[in-house]
Formats: structure tokens, sequence, C-alpha cells
């Protein structure tokens, strides 16, 4: 799954040389701009946490799969619902974290949106990450790291991921969404290096912002600008 993550090479290496270490932080915190394969990389964590191959993560052995179908015992993810993250999920991550694991030797919690907490929802998840149950992983995304709490954040080792390159974000788009090389460059460029909002924009949204740059930048009055 990993050989198939666009770009963050280095945070990738990063996490395998952690892994075979055996010394394993009890929580990760990805911090990064949303839509450039943070979640992706954090699902390949949870999957080489429950591998059972030689060469972990195998990313195709009976639990590794389980993880990427999001039907592993031993994985919880919690996704927000509506706006925020709400205490009622984090009361559930809690009850399921203190069970014995079933299949794994380890249990792995990843929360999306991170930064999405209500503040009794970031508090109960801090008195997780100060006690955290026996062999238990906690796998923190964000897009907006400044708004956890700043205990949160010191308990966490930090991964930061960077915005794609424009190059990456047209291969995505032209490889996978089938777009055109035209369509694939502008919208890369308004994206920012984020295949997530890259593959949001319509044709009729990008050529409505050229347009608008094109008028700019032909002789507009003080007025249109």
């Amino acid at each position: 799954m990993w050989n198939n993550v666009i770009g963050h090479r280095a945070q990738i290496e990063q996490l395998t040389k952690t892994l075979a270490s055996g010394k394993l932080p009890n929580a990760w915190l990805f911090a990064g701009p949303r839509g450039i394969g943070k979640r992706k990389v954090a699902d390949g964590l949870a999957a080489a946490l429950c591998c059972t191959s030689i060469d972990v993560p195998c990313f195709s052995c009976d639990p590794c799969t389980k993880v990427l179908k999001n039907i592993h015992p031993d994985v919880v993810v919690v996704e927000r619902e509506t706006q925020q993250l709400k205490i009622e999920q984090v009361r559930e991550l809690t009850q399921r974290v203190q069970f014995h694991s079933l299949e794994s030797k380890h249990k792995v919690a990843i929360i999306d949106d991170a930064d999405s907490m209500t503040p009794s929802a970031a508090n109960a998840i801090l008195k997780l990450l100060e006690e955290p149950p026996e062999a238990t992983h906690f796998i923190l995304v964000t897009a907006a790291a400044h708004r956890l709490l700043p205990t949160i954040r010191s308990r966490c080792h930090r991964i930061a991921f960077s915005p794609l390159g424009d190059d990456e974000v047209v291969g995505y788009l032209e490889t996978s969404e089938s777009w055109n090389g035209s369509d694939a460059r502008h919208a890369a460029r308004l994206a920012q290096g984020s295949i997530g909002v890259a593959v949001e924009l319509t044709s009729d949204f990008i050529d409505g912002v050229i347009g608008r740059f094109e008028a700019v930048s032909s002789g507009a009055s003080a007025a249109d600008i």
C-alpha cells in the first residue's frame, strides 16, 4: 500500500525505520495540509502494526487486508460524523481500547480530523494519551495541528507532511481520474499540492478562475480588480 502512496517517501522511510527498531511511540501526530495522503499513510501504519509477515508491512496478509478494509478488530477509526468529533465517539473509543487485543500484538486507534474535537472530546483523548492502555498506539491526523491542545501535541511523535509537487498531482489526475493534461495542470496549480482539493475542482470552475485572472492581467481597471 505504501508503494501506492503518492509522495511522502521521507515520512514513510522514517516510519519504516521506527517499526524496524521496535521502539514505538504511544502516539503519532500526522500533520499537514488536507487532501495530501496523510490518512492513507496512517492506514498503512496501522496495517504494519498488525502485520504478521516477516517483511513488515506486507499489505497482503490477512491482518493487513482486514485493516485496509476497516474490519480488523484491533483497529479503531474515529471520524467526525458532523462538523466535530464528539465526546460520545471518544467514550466508545476508550471502551474499545481497554480490552486486550484479539488478533494482533498491538491495538491501534486512528483519529481523523483530530483538530475538530470538541473541548470535552479533546480532554478525553488527552487522558488516554496520558495513561495509554497496554500495547495501544494512537495516530492523530490533522490539517490544523495548532488547534490541538498543546498537551496533546506534546504527547505525540509528530511527523510533518508537505504539499505534493504539481507533477505528482498532475500524474494522479491523468492516471487515476482520467483528466486531460491541460485541466490537470491547471487544477494542480490551483490545488497547491493537495490531490483532495484538485479532484473537487470542475472544468467550469477552473475556466472561471483562469478567465478572471486573464481579465485582470489584460488591462482591467482598478474598479474591476
